[in-house]
Formats: C-alpha cells, structure tokens, sequence
C-alpha cells in the first residue's frame, strides 16, 4: 500500500456515469449497491438533460431563509433530498475564545491571537445555531433530509499551524493545556510542525481526529436526532491511518486520525496537483502530476481510504474539464489553482469507472 505500482489501464472503456459535460464546477456523486446505477449529487443544479442521475444539493447558508430552504428540499422526490449546509459549522475550530492561552506575569491566564487545537466554546456554538436551525426545518414541515453534506475545511489539521518563524506552535507549546496533548503525541516539543517530519505525522494521527470528534457531537448527534436514517459527511473526512500513508496534492502524505465524522467518508478525487508534486518522492515512487500520474494517485488514495476504514467512501469529483474552460479568471473565480490533470483526458473516464466499482470478492477497486 506504501507504494503506487502502474498498472494496464481500462481507459478504452465508456462510462456509464453520467454525461461528462456537466452544468456545474464540482460535483459529489457515490455508488449504489445496484448494479450500474450510480447518482451524483452536484453543487449547482444539473442541466435539465441530465437529471436522471444527478441531483443538485439544497445549499443553506446561516443567513438562508428557513422557508426557502425546505420548499427547495421538498420539492424533491424521497431519497432526493441532500442539503448541502455552508457556514453552520466555521467556527467549531476557530471560535475566538478557543486561542491558544498563556499565563501573564501576574499568573492570570490570557488568550493569544494564534489558533489552537481545542473547541469547548465553538462547540457549544455550533451545536446551538445547528440544532436550532434543524429544530426550525423539522417544524416548518420539511418532509425530510436523506442525506446531509457539509463543507467545513476550517479543522485541526497540522498544517494549519505550520509557520516559517513557528510562532503558533510556540503558542501552542506555550499552553496550559499542551502538557497533556504532548503526552498522546508522544513528543516534547512540536518542532514548528515541519512538512512531513515526526511531529507533524504524530499530530495528524492523535491530534486531527479531535475535530471530527467535536463534529459529530456538534452536528451528527442533532441531525440523526431529527432523521434518524439520514447519511452525512464532510468535504475531506476519512480516516487514513500510518500505515496506509497516501500522497497529497502535493507530495505530501496524508494521514487522518480518528475514527470521522459521521456515516460516510467523503475525500475528493479532482486529479489537481500542486507543483511541489512534480519530482517529489513517495516511498521509493517518483510523482508527476501527468494525467497518468494523477489517476495513480487516486487509485491509491482510495484504496488507502478502504484500507484503513470500513465505511463507505462518498467521493467528490470533478467535471470533466476542471480548470479548461477560464473558470479561474472568472469574477471572484476560486478555480485557478484548481486545474486537473485529468481533465479532458480517458482518465477521467477511468477514474469515475474505479471510484464507481463495487467492492466484492477479489475486487480491490471502487469505494
């Protein structure tokens, strides 16, 4: 698993996803058991051609009317209605009151301005305005929500608090509370968390995994409380344990600690790439971020995901020309360091065919 080994390549097959061209910048899409029927859930709403297989998310915003909310939920067929929910949750990991402390020379306890790997107070924020607004769906007679998606990318994941002059680390060392977080990470000092050294797998494996834990206690525990068979997930949540290290965007491995959010894991499979890939080593393997190159990586991704977590996998995707049509030069666009390789190439077919494929009985593909 620590290797990415080539393999022939199906790319001559035709998928049978839906069409290629879609309406829409990302989309989210998982298998059904059934056989070759598979639906994708889309940000935006699908081009009325496609409908059949792809069904556009209700997005609510804190500042979105309640109404608004479950007409648009409502008006789709059971088993249809996916909300996607932006904003609810931003500052579980970044509420103020949750800074880094340290004690002045007067003994009195004070916060900083840097960032810290606790949540006590976004916590109970969150779970407030979230149950409250799920109080309010159930109320005004939402008929019910199948599935609920969530966006949240604000979490304790180690980069975050990575600096050149690591003075957020030094925050966090500097801490009442770092003594007891050292002792599960096995360490005495975080060494500014440097890209890929020990502390910085160390805390990804025992550290990051508290947000999901805050997560499911802020979000998962009131949703399954209203809808008690509804899905859920979070753009990026899986668990990947050390042993089953995978490459990101950038080289980089990924390790997830924890058990995630949820019902659901949930990782993106775009194909983008930062350049630090290009040359980088990876357990004796040498990344590109050719389109080859780029659906080897999802491949080992995935299958990394399943190896280290029974849960199904819920993945994101990209449309099939991510990043080839302007989208970064559009107004406000967001899109410009999120070109794929695979975009316009077979492997996109091939990476929607892998991601697609039922595990079942000497099959080591698909989610």
């Amino acid at each position: 698993m620590r290797s990415i080994n080539r393999s022939n390549s199906r790319a001559d097959q035709k998928t049978f996803l839906p069409s290629r061209i879609l309406s829409i910048a990302l989309a989210i899409g998982f298998a059904m058991q059934s056989f070759a029927t598979v639906r994708a859930f889309s940000w935006d709403a699908p081009n009325a051609a496609y409908t059949r297989n792809i069904t556009g998310m209700v997005t609510a915003y804190p500042y979105t009317p309640v109404a608004e909310v479950i007409s648009k939920l409502n008006a789709q067929p059971a088993g249809k209605r996916v909300l996607l929910m932006l904003g609810f949750t931003d500052r579980l990991a970044a509420h103020p009151s949750d800074a880094c402390r340290t004690v002045d020379a007067t003994g009195k306890t004070v916060l900083t301005k840097f960032a810290g790997p606790w949540c006590d107070n976004g916590l109970a924020e969150v779970k407030t305005n979230v149950t409250k607004f799920f109080g309010a769906l159930q109320s005004g007679g939402v008929k019910g929500i199948d599935m609920l998606v969530l966006d949240n990318e604000t979490t304790f994941w180690a980069g975050r608090y990575v600096t050149a002059d690591g003075s957020n680390t030094k925050a966090i060392e500097a801490d009442p509370r770092f003594p007891a977080l050292a002792k599960r990470m096995g360490v005495k000092t975080l060494n500014k968390l440097a890209w890929g050294g020990v502390e910085y797998y160390k805390w990804c494996q025992f550290v990051a995994g508290d947000f999901d834990v805050a997560l499911n206690a802020a979000v998962f525990t009131p949703f399954r409380a209203k809808w008690p068979s509804g899905i859920t997930c979070n753009y990026g949540g899986a668990p990947i344990t050390s042993r089953f290290i995978t490459p990101d965007m950038g080289g980089l491995g990924i390790v997830n600690g924890g058990a995630g959010y949820g019902t659901h894991n949930s990782m993106s499979f775009y194909g983008n790439s930062l350049h630090w890939i290009r040359g980088a080593a990876f357990a004796g393997t040498t990344l590109n971020d050719t389109a080859f190159d780029m659906f080897r990586l999802n491949m080992h991704r995935i299958r990394a995901c399943n190896a280290s977590s029974a849960r199904k996998m819920l993945p994101w995707i990209a449309n099939y020309s991510l990043g080839c049509n302007g989208e970064g030069q559009e107004p406000g666009g967001d899109l410009a360091s999120y070109y794929s390789s695979l975009a316009n190439t077979k492997y996109w077919d091939e990476n929607m065919i892998q991601l697609a494929i039922p595990i079942e009985p000497g099959n080591s593909g698909g989610p």
